[in-house]
């Protein structure tokens, strides 16, 4: 099996193209959207932005991580009905609980939080973490079922109306910080729907709630937090030291390298919306053309993020020349470094599957403890030695470790036949 089959090319090309989209979509917001707002606003955003991701997997559970495993495995359709609808159902009651919290203290929560104490914005924080997680379903369904145009048509009409909105409530309405937040609610609520409506059309939703399929689903996905938060905390964590430890202007220069280089995930995770249903689908055959087909994709999955790698860093200094204000020109070495660390964050995601098919996220749980320990450990070492690069380096080697223990207990739980293929034969 070829990645680049011609339908396999195809979707892979779907996928980064939306992916690029988005982020270019993203990219040439900013600049319009900087003339427009104040610092304080786009702090105000940003905190939002950052309290929601936290929020999510702690309202959701990753009930849904189980949908994706499941999909090749439960050959009756209305099991797995009643399966999706059961993991589906399990956010209610956390955002239910959570949206009383919030508005039962939002006054004092307004004060910790470093936000307005504005009624509605509370209420809109408990609202997106469950209309995202209900988008979240319906792109981890999409992306499992191979439907990669239907995946483009959703994204990209939800990324260009975003926009779109967002420059009617700022631009022309003129209504700051609240106007981007009113725009980003309002066309997450309507892809919720629309979600359901794929959710209806797929023949998804069944009345049949399980216990039995929610605790599945929970026992599933809790372990899972730990690693969802472990993860946001190392990439989040390095400006933090570099802000107290160096400088608060060291730490904005970072960001900026940290951005440019974590680009390669455009790359990464377009591949990975392809590769894990294939790998999902062959493990599910345990059959021994199966498991040959899965190594010739992770050689060719392993070809390409190197060739990115390569070719983002030769298209740094470029980037830098024409994109970026001379005032960060400094942030060029980080690009390195940061690449090389999702390069090894790719590879983790390379052999993750086979945790989530083996039902191991107990496992990845422990692991995101020790990653997070670890990585705050080495930016306490590494930064009075390198300054800023030591917190770059610090990512690197947390994500090269990851990648080492995430391959070995892959090959323990199912061990491929490496051997058999050659590494000059992968795309044949």
């Amino acid at each position: 099996m070829s990645l680049f089959r011609f339908k396999g090319l195809i979707n892979i090309s779907i996928y980064l193209i939306v992916s690029v989209i988005s982020a270019g979509i993203n990219f040439f917001l900013l600049p319009v959207l900087s003339y427009h707002l104040l610092p304080a606003d786009y702090a105000i955003i940003s905190l939002l932005n950052t309290y929601v991701l936290l929020l999510m997997p702690l309202v959701s559970l990753l009930s849904y991580g189980i949908l994706g495993v499941e999909y090749y495995k439960m050959k009756d359709k209305r099991e797995y009905a009643r399966l999706f609808s059961s993991a589906l159902f399990v956010p209610v009651v956390p955002t239910l609980l959570l949206l009383l919290l919030l508005l039962a203290g939002f006054r004092s929560l307004a004060v910790i939080m470093e936000l307005p104490a504005t009624g509605w914005l509370y209420v809109y924080m408990a609202v997106f973490c469950f209309v995202l997680n209900v988008v979240e379903v319906a792109n981890l369904y999409l992306v499992t079922a191979k439907k990669a145009k239907l995946f483009a048509i959703f994204n990209l009409s939800k990324v260009i109306l975003e926009a779109l909105l967002t420059l009617y409530f700022v631009v022309y309405l003129k209504h700051g910080w609240e106007g981007r937040i009113h725009s980003w609610f309002i066309v997450s609520v309507l892809f919720s729907f629309i979600s359901f409506l794929i959710f209806y059309k797929e023949e998804l939703l069944s009345i049949r709630i399980s216990r039995k399929y929610m605790w599945l689903a929970i026992t599933f996905g809790t372990p899972l937090i730990a690693h969802t938060i472990g993860k946001f905390i190392v990439n989040q964590s390095d400006r933090l030291f570099i802000a107290k430890m160096i400088t608060l202007e060291e730490a904005g220069i970072y960001n900026v390298g940290y951005t440019i280089g974590a680009m390669i995930m455009i790359l990464i995770n377009a591949l990975s919306n392809y590769y894990s249903p294939v790998v999902m689908e062959n493990l599910h055959k345990q059959e021994e053309g199966g498991l040959i087909r899965i190594v010739k994709a992770n050689y060719q999955f392993l070809i390409i993020m190197v060739l990115g790698f390569i070719a983002l860093n030769l298209a740094s200094p470029f980037i830098f020349n024409w994109f970026i204000s001379s005032n960060y020109g400094s942030a060029t070495p980080y690009v390195f470094w940061i690449s090389l660390g999702y390069l090894f964050w790719g590879g983790y995601m390379l052999f993750a599957p086979v945790i989530y098919y083996r039902h191991k996220t107990k496992f990845l749980g422990y692991l995101s403890v020790i990653n997070v320990v670890l990585n705050i450990a080495l930016n306490f070492v590494l930064i009075p030695i390198w300054g800023g690069i030591g917190a770059a380096i610090a990512t690197l080697i947390s994500f090269l470790i990851l990648f080492i223990i995430i391959s070995a207990k892959s090959n323990s739980l199912i061990r491929l036949p490496w051997a058999a293929v050659k590494f000059k034969d992968a795309f044949k």
